[in-house]
């Protein structure tokens, strides 16, 4: 195996080993949000919110050190998971990891105008709609993780195969050098 050849590889193993640590948390993460019985728009719930739809989306978003999942990654069988999937991401790309504001319009209400929730403002206020997931759409999104970590898992121990065929039992090693790959 060339030099190219072996440096893909890493990259591919760690783009694989990443996807799977961010799917094993955002399981934990929906669990979480379950056990903590949320309700939608608590404070908490926010924090949970935010962290479920980083973490699932962190893998199919590029970065510097070493990429996005391939596309392969993007598709489930399952058209249930699949839409579930596309809105989640959409989500992340539109709420969550920015301020695209047709999802988050900006309103200035008037003193004494009425909210949905039935208060009525007593200055001038301005607020921002907030889009977020149900509580019960954790359930889907831990469904989507947990479809994705055997294949992922399947994925790292081919690679593995590949780049170590007799194991390893050196001291821990290092599969990226960041400083060397951000300076290639």
């Amino acid at each position: 195996m060339n030099e190219t050849e072996l440096t893909g590889r890493k990259r591919e193993l760690a783009r694989l080993a990443l996807a799977r640590a961010d799917m094993e948390v955002t399981v934990r993460l929906c669990d979480g949000a379950t056990a903590a019985g949320l309700v939608d728009n608590d404070p908490v719930y926010w924090a949970f919110h935010n962290a479920v739809v980083v973490c699932y989306g962190r893998p199919f978003t590029s970065n510097e050190d070493v990429g996005a999942l391939s596309e392969k990654w993007r598709k489930f069988s399952n058209e249930r998971l699949q839409v579930a999937h596309d809105q989640i991401l959409n989500l992340r790309d539109k709420v969550v990891a920015h301020a695209d504001l047709v999802y988050r319009p900006i309103h200035v209400l008037a003193k004494g105008t009425e909210l949905p929730n039935g208060v009525v403002t007593e200055t001038m206020m301005i607020t921002v709609g907030k889009i977020g997931l149900s509580i019960e759409s954790y359930l889907a999104i831990r469904e989507l993780a947990m479809d994705l970590l055997p294949r992922l898992n399947e994925a790292i121990n081919e690679q593995c195969e590949v780049l170590f065929p007799h194991g390893y039992d050196g001291p821990p090693l290092q599969l990226v050098d960041v400083a060397t790959w951000l300076s290639a």
